[in-house]
């Protein structure tokens, strides 16, 4: 107890995203989160971008947005956000998922991703 882990989410290339959300669920019976750090994702092509978190601790829930301010959006893949967490409790396993991923491209088009898959901890 009282050890930090630091979670980064990855996503693959995908050429055109402007705007990305998602929702992280997590134990807050276990895990404390600390905080959430934007990765380089949106910054590409060294360009300003908005990031926004909301930590509810008492529901086991981030929610993280996302969005470009240049044209085009990312290019390439990277690092999404790294999520920073303090273990509060002994447990002999628990799970942090991520769900409810939104993002769109130029124009407010809708971009389908999947879910990766829970980390188990």
């Amino acid at each position: 107890m009282g050890d930090r882990i630091s979670l980064t989410l990855n996503m693959p290339a995908a050429p055109g995203v402007e705007n990305l959300g998602f929702l992280v669920g997590f134990d807050p019976s276990v895990l404390k989160a600390l905080d959430v750090v934007e990765g380089e994702l949106m910054k590409q092509g060294k360009l300003p971008s908005n990031f926004s978190k909301t930590i509810d601790q008492a529901s086991g829930q981030i929610l993280v947005d996302l969005a470009g301010t240049g044209p085009g959006g990312a290019s390439a893949g990277g690092s999404v956000a790294t999520l920073v967490f303090e273990v509060t409790a002994a447990a002999p396993q628990s799970q942090i998922t991520v769900s409810r991923i939104a993002s769109s491209g130029a124009g407010g088009e809708a971009l389908a991703f999947a879910a990766p898959e829970p980390h188990t901890l």
